[in-house]
């Protein structure tokens, strides 16, 4: 009965030490982190056969992005052409041969600012564009940029619009491409402040960025950044292979950035890293010798994946985004007797993916913070999720890493930037590219080799990302080869995130960094997985004191008899 009696008080007195804690405050512990200025007010239009081209028009958000964050989108056709003046610039898609508007033609040949067409129908863009057309496409093996005589290879069988130029028109050719027979045509040209070019995607992803450059009067200072990171390092992961490779970056001093899973799931199992003391040890030690933390998500899987394999914000088997419970059966259009009815269903859905990916990231950065591991970034699982996921992590990091989902259509449409970027579907969240793709276990030599291959080819451009990632499991070996791929450039600035001003709001908690240091500021307990942590290892403590206090006196006071036994009979 004694006993029942003191474990009722001892429980009664954690509570309420818990519950006193629960509502205090504390300061930012201090760890060893800018905003672009916005030089145009810049309105996106596009003109689309149909939905599943859209893509592209977010593709077209992210180059944009790279040089302005205000950024408007909208429909060429519907959008209201007397507000066109209020914007700085006017960067035009079109993707179909089809009429356009009258009223939309007469308000752009009017319009006074800065204009960019891209793709096709350029002959109907008013007289401000009479000195260029559209022409067939052409298979091609290279582009070239040639103010800075900047050249890209293209893979095999890439087809290109010819742009067909008035000859007596003082046109500027600022790219051109090599095609299969070996002859020059010119992909993009400028007259005045009208400037042309035939193609968004692929090959000429780089190559619009620098012509872009051009168009926003070169923003930016040449800079080349490089940044390196481990990726998918969760709660089962090897901290000894952690800690050899920390502390090699850690000799090298080189900033890098850890990719980390708060929850590990296989099968029945899951491990947490209140399981892994020796593994939160060793992020510590990274954290405070070069390491940024990125938030990979919270469990990275969806249904029975393994954590690491599955995709996390987006339902690759339905390739649609998370509108259910792992467990539940996905609903299809075919289920529902009317569109009314399954539009209906669809606003529910989303209400349900906002509010998973809410849970998700708050429940995260708050078991991370609880073990002093404090996240600076996100980075979704396998780089998948939806429009809406995108806003939603918006609101709580400042940046975020990788490459993008480009379409709510399916996962496999993904686009990358070629420097940092901020575009309208971001909501103010700045991308750091992932620019060199990564080392592929049994296949070293080839990947390694293309990532080489793509340094080369981005440290041609002024401003450019070198960014790869690197799983740790496959040891020091091949990172060391990464790691001196990077470093033979000579002008690359590694990325180190404690020396940009970013943001995580998530929940109840608050981390910036500044000036080198990160700031974290957050209740003594933020969530129900700290108030479990503390409780059951205030139990423990607890508990040696009860139990071995006895003892421990005991041992104190026969120490002292025998002491003072000594002296006497000394």
């Amino acid at each position: 009965m004694r006993m029942f009696v003191m474990k009722k008080r001892l429980k009664a007195i954690i509570f309420l030490f818990v519950s006193v804690l629960m509502g205090i405050t504390v300061p930012a512990p201090m760890l060893r982190a800018d905003s672009a200025s916005d030089p145009a007010r810049t309105l996106i239009l596009y003109t689309l056969q149909d939905e599943s081209q859209f893509y592209q028009v977010n593709f077209l958000d992210l180059i944009v992005g790279q040089f302005t964050s205000d950024i408007t989108v909208a429909d060429a056709e519907t959008f209201d052409v007397g507000n066109l003046n209020t914007f700085s610039n006017i960067v035009y898609l079109c993707c179909v041969e089809r009429p356009l508007p009258v009223r939309f033609i007469e308000a752009l040949d009017k319009y006074s600012g800065p204009v960019f067409a891209i793709g096709q129908n350029f002959s109907q863009l008013g007289s401000q564009f009479s000195f260029v057309h559209s022409s067939n496409n052409e298979v091609i093996t290279a582009v070239r940029y040639l103010p800075q005589a900047i050249e890209e290879a293209a893979p095999e069988e890439w087809y290109i619009g010819r742009l067909e130029v008035r000859t007596d028109a003082a046109v500027k050719i600022l790219a051109s491409a090599t095609t299969r027979t070996n002859g020059q045509i010119p992909v993009i040209v400028q007259k005045g402040n009208r400037f042309v070019c035939s193609s968004s995607m692929g090959i000429m992803t780089k190559t619009l960025t620098q012509g872009l450059s051009d168009f926003f009067g070169n923003p930016h200072q040449p800079k080349i950044t490089r940044y390196l990171r481990l990726e998918d390092v969760h709660p089962n992961a090897d901290p000894s292979c952690l800690r050899e490779i920390a502390e090699y970056l850690a000799e090298k001093k080189i900033p890098y950035l850890v990719a980390v899973i708060p929850t590990y799931i296989s099968g029945n199992k899951e491990i947490h890293y209140d399981q892994a003391p020796k593994l939160v040890e060793t992020l510590q030690y990274m954290q405070a010798h070069g390491a940024s933390i990125i938030m990979h998500g919270y469990r990275h899987q969806y249904r029975s994946d393994e954590t690491g394999e599955g995709s996390e914000f987006w339902d690759v088997e339905n390739d649609r985004p998370i509108y259910q419970d792992r467990t539940a059966k996905a609903p299809t259009r075919a289920d529902y007797s009317s569109e009314a009815a399954y539009q209906a269903r669809l606003s529910d859905w989303k209400a349900f993916e906002r509010e998973y990916i809410e849970n998700a990231i708050v429940m995260g950065v708050q078991e991370l913070v609880t073990h002093k591991i404090y996240p600076v970034g996100f980075e979704a699982p396998h780089y998948t999720m939806s429009a809406q996921g995108y806003e939603v992590v918006s609101k709580h990091f400042s940046h975020y890493f990788g490459r993008v989902q480009l379409t709510d259509t399916t996962y496999l449409q993904t686009g990358v930037s070629l420097m940092e970027s901020q575009p309208a579907f971001f909501h103010g969240m700045t991308l750091c590219p992932e620019t060199l793709g990564y080392i592929e276990d049994h296949n070293e030599r080839q990947s390694l080799e293309s990532i080489r291959q793509t340094i080369q080819i981005n440290r041609q451009y002024p401003s450019a990302y070198l960014s790869s990632y690197y799983h740790p499991y496959m040891g020091l070996g091949d990172l060391k080869e990464l790691v001196e791929a990077l470093e033979q450039v000579e002008r690359a600035e590694w990325l180190d995130l404690k020396n940009q001003k970013q943001w995580v709001h998530a929940g109840n908690i608050r981390i910036v960094t500044d000036d080198g240091l990160v700031k974290v500021s957050k209740p003594i307990i933020a969530g129900a997985y700290e108030r479990n942590f503390i409780l059951k290892n205030s139990v423990k403590w607890i508990v040696v004191v009860v139990w071995g206090g006895p003892f421990l006196i005991t041992g104190v006071l026969r120490a002292g008899a025998q002491i003072r036994r000594r002296a006497s009979i000394q």
